[in-house]
């Protein structure tokens, strides 16, 4: 088949790219995705064409791009797995934005969303899940300004 440089917007909402190949099916695009941005593969749910989400990998995944008529100029964008505890969504939603403050997969400092204070400490938070309950974290020399960030 053909070469194709399929563009996905991951979760930390930077569009990145992937060189596949147009024989390459959807669920296996999905795979490269999260290979590529780096994050914990039980992060994602599924991937989906921008414009029309009837194309998703839980319908559509054995089909091949070219059957799909994926082209270059398309975006895929992947969508986060909400499931789980509060304490293990808390953490996924930290994770996404330690790795999107850090300037992506990349570690483009030149990416508006990098920040130097890009490394997540949960215990500088007011109060962090353990299962799904809330718990207050004591600060005896009171809140840090840029928490949870170092």
């Amino acid at each position: 088949m053909a070469a194709l440089t399929v563009q996905y917007k991951g979760l930390t909402g930077i569009i990145r790219t992937l060189n596949l190949d147009t024989a390459n099916t959807l669920s296996e695009t999905f795979s490269a995705a999260i290979s590529d941005e780096g994050l914990t593969s039980g992060y994602y749910l599924a991937m989906a064409l921008e414009g029309n989400s009837a194309i998703n990998t839980d319908t559509e995944g054995s089909n091949t791009l070219a059957d799909l008529n994926i082209t270059s100029s398309d975006i895929l964008y992947v969508v986060p797995d909400q499931e789980g505890t509060l304490e293990y969504r808390q953490v996924q939603r930290l994770d996404i934005a330690e790795l999107k403050r850090q300037g992506g997969p990349a570690g483009n400092n030149s990416f508006p969303c990098y920040r130097n204070l890009n490394t997540y400490n949960i215990d500088l938070l007011p109060s962090k899940y353990v299962g799904n309950t809330s718990t207050p974290n004591p600060h005896p020399s009171g809140l840090q300004e840029s928490r949870p960030w170092e």
